[in-house]
């Protein structure tokens, strides 16, 4: 039987409990009809069963288990995307967490687009809230200067930011007309850009760039692998029970604005240092 969609969470180590919510704001979409693959890359026996216990929940829910690779296992995923039944494929950090209509948002916009990079909010260590873009700029940089965009987005004191893993959807068919998919990622590129150039350079790629409303909470902590997962716990669990709270997209768009005055205040206090220094 299909499905709508297949969720990819590639996890590793220790990192088990961060999957409780993770997996958890899959769980709670509102596109019910889909099937969450968890990829194990070396996960350790406590993430196993925090995985397992998860699986006995809700049955939409798989584990490929599998050895730590050399890299992020991205080997472990195309092999996985052999067995997926979804439409349209999407993709989640294990410590980022998908807004409730990310995956609805992207059936009702697919269109004739086949590949899509959607908008998100970062949050920083400070709580503040970041809307964040896919930078044009950085994708002629792995394109082309040739390539078409077909949608475009621009707003006042807008963030830009590189391609994450988890602001990356397709369809299975784009998928499976590529040369080859997810491989080991040579070790002087970020493994998430040598995908995205792949589907990009791809002539069958219809991109639908900067997709809103944003679609998930994108937590960074440091360069790889950042906070320990004790530290990231709380956080997370925090803003978990936040995304359900109700008029979520209304906070979240107040605390966005609460950062741009703050901005806003510093430019002006530089402005009146710099002139007071002429």
């Amino acid at each position: 039987m299909g499905k709508e969609a297949t969720v990819i969470i590639p996890t590793t180590k220790d990192r088990g409990p961060l999957l409780e919510y993770s997996v958890g704001s899959v769980l709670n979409q509102t596109v019910t009809n889909i099937e969450i693959f968890i990829i194990g890359d070396g996960v350790y026996e406590k993430t196993r069963n925090t995985i397992y216990r998860l699986m006995d929940k809700d049955k939409r829910i798989m584990f490929f288990d599998n050895p730590k690779n050399t890299r992020r296992g991205e080997e472990y995923r195309h092999k996985a995307l052999q067995e997926a039944k979804g439409k349209i494929i999407f993709y989640l950090c294990d410590r980022d967490i998908m807004l409730p209509k990310y995956i609805e948002n992207i059936i009702n916009k697919k269109g004739s687009y086949n590949f899509f990079l959607s908008t998100f909010f970062t949050i920083k260590k400070d709580k503040s809230v970041i809307y964040s873009i896919i930078e044009n700029e950085h994708l002629n940089n792995i394109t082309g200067p040739d390539k078409h965009f077909s949608y475009r987005t621009n707003f006042l004191l807008k963030r830009s930011r590189r391609i994450k893993l988890s602001s990356i959807s397709h369809t299975l068919e784009l998928y499976n007309s590529l040369p080859n998919g997810w491989r080991t990622t040579p070790e002087d590129q970020g493994t998430d850009l040598y995908m995205a150039a792949q589907i990009l350079n791809s002539p069958n790629c219809k991109l639908l760039l900067n997709i809103t409303p944003p679609s998930f909470l994108y937590f960074q902590r440091g360069r790889h692998p950042g906070w320990p997962v004790e530290k990231r716990l709380p956080e997370l669990k925090s803003w978990y029970v936040f995304i359900q709270s109700k008029y979520v997209f209304i906070k979240l768009y107040i605390l966005y604005f609460k950062w741009i005055l703050k901005c806003a205040k510093k430019l002006l206090l530089t402005k009146i240092l710099l002139k007071g220094e002429n």
